[in-house]
């Protein structure tokens, strides 16, 4: 295990200090050294060996020749064996200066030998060395080789007749001797070769590889986000100069496409501004800096008043223009009022300087948030800073032939008065903001703890709203509409109430705006239309016809199923569509009045009647009234309220009965609370009313009882009880 890991860490510091290319070169270098070493040792070997056996058996040879000699001048006196001592001892002499291992004279009419060594000579009766025999059978001389030996046999003659052989065999030692000196030799061989042949290549493929190294190393600069320098490899004119050079330029555009990218990922495509992204980095920043700097920072957040009526009518590209200027205005505020806007993207001053600073950002849609540092220089406060933004941007914005009045909301946090988490600060400032939304907007307010208390409340409610909806706690409250000739009901209006598990019947004043703000409006409205429809068809099939309003938010035209959802309800509880009754503001019918002309007709062919609500509250006119198809104007009782008194609401209301009396449509006055105004509208020709004169909300069991007089047994038909 622990040579494994060494092992793994010398390849690593190799890699990192030569490079793959260089190491794989290098063993190829040390491979094709080995093999040629290897090969030049065998070739030298094979030469070694050929010339070795061809020395040996020359020499073999000579001494066989010599010893044959001298044993033919014997032989012609007498037999092998009467030889005298000298002789032998010749023999002996000749063995250790030859290296000869051991030799023998035969004499095959004797049938005898004598064997000689480097140390002593012997008789030998009926023992023929192979080579021996050979000669003796063929006349010519013999050799072999045989486990590192060589042996020579040649004929010996006397009077020319063949009388028996001489043979010889060299040492071992001779071979093993000359061996080494070949092995020798090759090693001195290759060690010189190598000594100048390898650093000559290494030196070679150093220069060849070394760039191929450089660009290696600059790709994983590039990959680890640093721009290499390639200079020394540029300016080559060879393949790795065009390599290099084509490099450089991809790692400027890889640098070039990274800024755009960053940019982009940090810039509003619209105002250019930075994102919302880049501001929550940048409150980060700020709160790090504030440890050590100890300056406050303060925290903006804008929403723009009445800008989605700019989109509505004006359409999302003059929306655009509206945001651009505004962002323009903004910046120019904050610069004007002593701040220095800073850059954004580089946020250059905000770790190193201590002078006042600004980043201005457009958070979504209509939202902006500007981010301060204050630093006492003169510039303006947050408060000061907040009401002057305002200014700036309640001066109308021209765009086109267009004039555009806008008005801005904002709420301010401050760090570290309200903390220095990021999303705190940004939670706080809109909190503040909102709160000035819901005052009327158009105003600058600093958070305040009692606003997240009130967040806390309101997001209870609609955490208990989303659980009322669900478990059927959502419940109609039936209103009584009045005709004035006879007094008598003639429809009602269906209210939505709360009637809460624990806590009892919770006004709408608790739940309905919050409802409005969290989206949680359209599911009431619609629980409330099927109640209403199944209540509407309870009394058709009891006698009475007592049509039933149902108050609808303006969203409902925003959504594509809307007409959808009616319909079903119609289909769903069999209610007539004459029994049902939409009412909706003058505000929501001018909004997208096209939208909600084509929508109200679709559901007025099944017979659903249509009202607006709160007429005179608005900012409609005559002309875009009669576009649409509805059925009943009901008068706000903001002016009916004072109407015994006040001689202009009067004069009001009279102009809208005849208009409507032109328009053929129906009158409901709202908010009636005494006879004398009863008598008022009664007498100015008033159709419909209703107010608490002729009976407050009601739950379903008190309407009941209220109707029981007028109800008919079921087989009784339908009557219209208004007559």
């Amino acid at each position: 295990m622990l040579w494994t890991r060494i092992r793994s860490y010398i390849k690593r510091q190799t890699l990192r200090r030569i490079g793959v290319l260089q190491m794989r070169a290098a063993m190829a270098l040390l491979v094709g050294i080995c093999s040629f070493g290897g090969l030049l040792v065998y070739v030298d070997q094979e030469i070694t060996e050929r010339a070795l056996k061809k020395e040996l058996f020359d020499q073999s040879m000579s001494f066989s020749r010599i010893v044959a000699a001298m044993v033919e001048e014997r032989l012609n006196h007498g037999q092998l064996t009467e030889v005298d001592t000298g002789f032998r001892e010749t023999l002996q002499q000749i063995a250790r200066s030859a290296h000869i291992e051991h030799g023998v004279i035969h004499d095959a009419q004797q049938g005898m030998s004598l064997e000689f060594r480097p140390d002593k000579t012997f008789f030998l009766e009926h023992d023929i060395w192979p080579c021996v025999e050979e000669v003796l059978e063929t006349g010519q001389f013999a050799s072999r080789v045989q486990q590192d030996q060589m042996a020579v046999a040649v004929p010996l003659l006397i009077g020319g007749k063949l009388r028996g052989a001489v043979s010889v065999i060299q040492t071992k030692e001779f071979f093993a001797y000359k061996r080494g000196e070949a092995v020798l030799r090759a090693s001195f061989i290759v060690g010189g070769f190598s000594a100048i042949f390898v650093p000559v290549m290494l030196l070679l493929l150093s220069r060849l590889l070394k760039p191929l190294n450089l660009l290696t190393r600059a790709a994983r600069q590039l990959a680890g986000g640093h721009l290499p320098d390639l200079a020394t490899s540029t300016s080559r004119r060879d393949e790795i100069g065009m390599l290099s050079r084509a490099f450089g330029r991809m790692a400027t555009t890889i640098r070039q496409n990274s800024a755009a990218e960053k940019r982009l990922a940090n810039t509003d495509p619209v105002t250019g501004l930075a994102n919302r992204a880049r501001i929550e980095t940048i409150i980060a920043m700020a709160a790090q800096t504030h440890a050590t700097t100890m300056q406050p920072w303060s925290i903006f957040f804008i929403d723009l008043d009445k800008f989605k009526r700019v989109n509505d009518t004006l359409g999302h590209q003059v929306g655009d223009e509206v945001l651009m200027e505004a962002g323009r205005r903004i910046s120019a505020v904050c610069g004007e009022q002593g701040y220095h806007v800073d850059d954004p993207l580089t946020c250059d001053d905000l770790m190193t300087g201590t002078q006042p600073l600004a980043y201005n950002a457009r958070f979504g849609g209509d939202e902006f948030v500007v981010v301060t540092r204050s630093a006492l220089q003169g510039e303006a406060s947050p408060a000061e800073l907040g009401q002057a933004i305002i200014a700036a941007l309640q001066r109308p914005i021209r765009v086109d032939a267009h004039a555009i009045d806008i008005g801005a909301s904002i709420g301010i946090s401050m760090m570290p008065e309200h903390g220095t988490s990021p999303t705190s600060l940004l939670r706080y400032a809109d909190l503040a903001m909102y709160a000035i939304k819901k005052a009327g907007g158009t105003g600058c307010r600093i958070y305040s703890e009692e606003l997240s208390d009130k967040a806390v409340s309101e997001m209870i409610v609609e955490m208990d709203l989303h659980r009322a909806l669900g478990e059927g706690e959502i419940v109609p409250f039936y209103m009584p509409k009045i005709r004035f000739s006879n007094g008598k009901i003639s429809g009602f209006e269906a209210l939505a109430r709360w009637h809460h598990r624990e806590k009892g019947l919770i006004p709408p004043d608790r739940f309905i705006p919050i409802a409005e703000e969290r989206g949680l409006i359209t599911e009431i409205d619609r629980a409330i239309l099927r109640q209403a429809a199944k209540q509407a068809v309870i009394w058709w099939k009891q006698g009475l016809v007592l049509p039933i309003a149902v108050n609808v938010a303006p969203v409902h035209f925003e959504r594509d199923d809307f007409v959808e959802y009616v319909e079903r309800v119609i289909n769903d509880t069999g209610v007539p569509g004459f029994l049902l009754e939409l009412e909706f503001t003058e505000t929501a019918a001018m909004g997208n009045s096209t939208d909600v002309v084509e929508k109200v007709s679709r559901l007025k062919k099944l017979g659903v009647r249509f009202a607006i609500d709160d007429f005179g509250t608005g900012y409609s006119n005559l002309a875009q009234l009669r576009r649409l198809p509805v059925d009943v104007l009901k008068i706000d009782r903001s002016l009916t309220r004072h109407i015994e008194t006040d001689s202009e609401a009067n004069l009001v209301i009279q102009t809208v009965i005849a208009m409507t009396q032109q328009m053929k449509l129906e009158i409901v006055v709202e908010g009636v609370e005494n006879d004398e105004q009863s008598a008022i509208l009664g007498a100015l020709g008033c159709t419909y009313a209703q107010g608490y004169l002729y009976g407050a909300p009601k739950s379903l069991d008190d309407t009941t009882r209220l109707l029981a007089p007028m109800l008919v047994p079921a087989s009784t038909p339908a009557r219209v009880v208004n007559g």
